[in-house]
C-alpha cells in the first residue's frame, strides 16, 4: 500500500488527501469495523494467489468493493503500508465519479455498510477477534466463540457510534437468537437471556422523529 500524492488533470499537485498512517493489523481491522476506510487501493500491489482469493468482487457494492477487499485481505495475511508516495493520483476540479463527496455517495455507503460488515463473519481466527475488539469486550463482557461469532459481531457494532454498524449489529442478534438451539447456546456462554435481548434496542435509540413530533405537539395542545 504506497502513499498518494494527489494531482489535477493539468498534473498539478493538489496535496496528501490521502496520507496513510502506520497502523498494525489490529489497529486496521478495527478502524475498518467501528470507523471508516483507512486504505486505499490506488498503487496497491499483491501476491496472483492472493489476487485469485479475493476476486471477483462482488458487482452490487459500489463504494465498498475496495473497503471489502482491504478486510479480506488482512484477514488471510499481513499488509505493509509504504510511506513514500510511489503513487500519482489525478482528481478533476470540475468533475466528478462514483466516490463523490455528496449526498447520494453517502446514502450508498449507508446502504452497502451491511454486506461490508458481513465481511468479518468469514473470519475464524478467534484469537485475532479478541485482540481487534478487546476494549469492546472488556466493557460487555462478551468474548468471541466460534459457534456465537454472529452474536459476538453484533454486539460489537452495537459498541460503533455509527447507527448502520448498530442496525447491523441488532439485526445480526435478532437473526441468530431467533433459533432456539442458538439462544440455549447463549444462556450458556453469556447467562443471556430474553430480557438482555429486549435491552439491546436501547443502543440503536436515536429517538424517533414522529415521537418527537407528536410530545411537541401534545405539550402545546395542554
Amino acid at each position: 500500500y504506497p502513499n498518494l500524492i494527489c494531482i489535477d488533470e493539468n498534473n498539478e499537485i493538489l496535496g496528501n488527501l490521502y496520507p496513510l498512517k502506520q497502523r498494525n493489523k489490529v489497529e486496521l481491522l478495527y478502524y475498518l469495523f467501528m470507523r471508516y476506510n483507512c486504505l486505499t487501493s490506488v498503487g496497491l500491489s499483491l501476491k496472483r494467489d492472493v489476487f485469485e482469493k479475493l476476486y471477483p468482487l462482488p458487482n452490487s457494492m459500489c463504494n465498498y468493493q475496495d473497503m471489502k477487499m482491504h478486510i479480506d485481505i488482512l484477514n488471510i495475511g499481513e499488509i505493509k503500508i509504504l510511506e513514500t508516495q510511489l503513487i500519482r493520483y489525478r482528481r478533476t476540479r470540475d468533475k466528478t465519479n462514483i466516490s463523490a463527496h455528496n449526498s447520494i455517495t453517502t446514502t450508498r455507503e449507508n446502504l452497502e455498510t451491511e454486506m461490508l460488515l458481513d465481511t468479518y463473519l468469514k473470519f475464524d481466527n478467534i484469537f485475532l477477534l479478541e485482540q481487534i475488539f478487546h476494549k469492546e469486550v472488556n466493557k460487555t463482557n462478551i468474548k468471541p466463540y466460534q459457534e456465537t461469532l454472529p452474536f459476538f459481531l453484533g454486539i460489537m457494532a452495537l459498541e460503533s457510534d455509527n447507527i448502520y454498524k448498530k442496525y447491523w449489529g441488532y439485526h445480526k442478534i435478532m437473526e441468530f437468537y431467533k433459533n432456539d438451539a442458538n439462544a440455549k447456546i447463549l444462556y450458556e456462554k453469556y447467562n443471556f437471556t430474553f430480557k438482555d435481548y429486549l435491552q439491546l434496542a436501547k443502543k440503536c435509540d436515536t429517538g424517533d422523529i414522529f415521537i418527537k413530533k407528536y410530545r411537541k405537539y401534545k405539550k402545546i395542545s395542554n
